[in-house]
């Protein structure tokens, strides 16, 4: 069973949902010169988006004919601080109190992602997160919007996926499935990034615990698997999890360590020379394990381990079988939110939530319903999982769905559709999704009905 006091919800990002733009003395951000430079799919541009910012009220309404108590959105770096000084943007911050004054009015606890890779285009034409300036702009940053908001808001989320950070989105005008590393402005190596990335997140909980909130990061991973429950292939899969092999963004132990346990991890050691790790001095380990009070992780996919009979691993990739969502990396992997959170529990001991967890399809409105029965399917079958791991003592504490809202899908536009509530963008319309009813007996139930 779920906690009886489990926090259910659904997750949203600013770029993607909000619109709006250049209203209210929002300053461009690195998405939106993306958009003018016609670097998205299709041209489509985050201009209007969902139009959230004027509709944030409809859509906060929808949560709460959901059934939901929790709302995971996130802060428009660029609606807060107009320039380098740090000038404040006041229309910014009451346009949030008013956001988190709906959601606590309806029952629904915010829980705000300070970064989901939107920057100010000042600090992305220094190279962003490749320039170490970045992280005494995100100190100031953060420090307004926590001391603003935490009287009302207890939880708060640093940074969103690193991973993909690492990987080019938050800061590159580019995307591509190769690693990134010389493509960075003002650096070598991802490493550098990572450094920076690292520090960022360490000062903003401190910042955070300045102000008597509590805080956590989101990284996301793809969990590993075993091919069997024999204990050489669950080894293995524990293993290949928090393995790190060289150029590999998404290994997850080379953050997760420092940040959580205040070390790197020995095979981080092994595979970057001495002149490929930055420096990382005591003080600023110090900083970058300042400890969390939960942890959250972004859980979409698996990958299939087993044992190479030698104390190792063998990575066997995916079935053919397996389906697959409108993008081809959102495979259907049901048992990544059960292995995920109990290998992530067994090495970090820390409360759980799922940050992120959804399915793309190209959904299509008939009749003004959409049924989208593969959708209701993935979150009926996912949440299976993630009772089983809560059942073994496993402590979760929430899960958001990704998204809300269909949205704007950062460099593939408005192609996929992860909501449970479609948008018509032309009309900006919103119409609940079967899977949104599924959603809501299950939340209705706890979980019980799973």
């Amino acid at each position: 069973m779920f906690r009886k006091d489990f926090k259910w919800g659904c997750a949203t990002a600013a770029t993607q949902i909000e619109g709006a733009y250049l209203e209210d003395g929002k300053v461009l951000s690195n998405w939106d010169e993306r958009c003018r430079k016609g670097l998205i799919n299709n041209k489509d541009n985050c201009f209007i988006a969902c139009d959230s910012y004027h509709r944030y009220h409809e859509d906060i309404l929808l949560l709460k004919k959901l059934g939901a108590n929790a709302y995971r959105f996130s802060i428009a770096w660029p609606r807060i601080i107009k320039d380098k000084k740090g000038s404040v943007n006041k229309k910014g911050l009451a346009h949030y109190h008013k956001v988190i004054d709906d959601c606590l009015k309806h029952g629904i606890e915010p829980f705000i992602t300070l970064y989901h890779w939107d920057h100010p285009l000042f600090i992305d034409k220094d190279g962003a997160w490749s320039n170490a300036d970045i992280v005494k702009h995100f100190i100031r940053y953060v420090d307004v919007v926590v001391k603003e908001f935490a009287p009302k808001v207890k939880h708060f989320i640093t940074i969103n996926e690193i991973p993909c950070i690492l990987d080019g989105l938050g800061h590159i005008e580019t995307q591509s499935d190769a690693v990134p590393i010389k493509r960075y402005k003002n650096s070598k190596s991802h490493l550098i990034v990572l450094r920076h990335l690292l520090l960022a997140h360490g000062h903003a909980m401190k910042i955070i615990h300045k102000y008597h909130a509590f805080g956590g990061i989101a990284p996301n991973s793809v969990a590993c698997v075993p091919v069997s429950k024999s204990k050489k292939d669950i080894d293995a899969a524990r293993k290949a999890y928090f393995d790190i092999v060289k150029d590999d963004v998404y290994a997850i132990s080379i953050f997760n360590d420092p940040i959580i346990l205040g070390r790197f991890p020995k095979r981080y050691f092994e595979v970057y020379s001495d002149k490929e790790r930055p420096v990382f001095t005591k003080k600023d380990l110090s900083v970058i394990s300042e400890p969390l009070d939960f942890y959250c992780q972004n859980i979409y996919v698996s990958r299939y381990i087993k044992s190479d009979g030698k104390g190792g691993y063998i990575d066997i990739g995916y079935s053919k079988k397996i389906k697959s969502g409108y993008i081809d990396w959102n495979r259907v992997t049901p048992d990544a939110l059960y292995w995920g959170v109990k290998f992530l529990s067994e090495r970090y001991k820390l409360p759980i939530y799922i940050s992120e967890n959804g399915f793309s399809l190209d959904d299509h409105l008939l009749k003004n319903k959409i049924h989208d029965k593969e959708r209701s399917n993935f979150i009926s079958k996912y949440l299976r999982e993630l009772k089983k791991a809560s059942e073994e003592h496993i402590d979760i504490r929430g899960y958001f769905y990704w998204s809300l809202l269909d949205n704007f899908e950062w460099f593939k536009g408005y192609g996929p559709r992860f909501g449970i509530v479609y948008v018509d963008y032309k009309t900006l319309k919103r119409y609940p999704k079967d899977s949104y009813f599924t959603y809501q007996n299950i939340i209705k139930h706890n979980g019980r009905n799973l």
